[in-house]
């Protein structure tokens, strides 16, 4: 997930978010993203008047092989 400068800093992303995973930082200073409490459910980004948010999907797992 990443901000653009479109942002506005309205509060809706960090309303809206379930997992509590968006933290403000302070006027103009926009927010921070915790990836850790992100579970990638989008509801930041659907709510989003000004569309700032991208969606940036993870790499997928690397697949555990077995030692040699």
């Amino acid at each position: 997930m990443c901000i653009r400068d479109s942002c506005y800093e309205c509060d809706g992303c960090y309303g809206a978010c379930p997992e509590d995973a968006i933290i403000k930082l302070g006027p103009g200073k926009r927010y921070r993203y915790n990836y850790e409490l992100c579970t990638g459910c989008a509801v930041c980004f659907e709510q989003c008047p000004c569309h700032a948010i991208d969606m940036i999907p993870e790499p997928p797992a690397e697949a555990s092989q077995p030692a040699s």
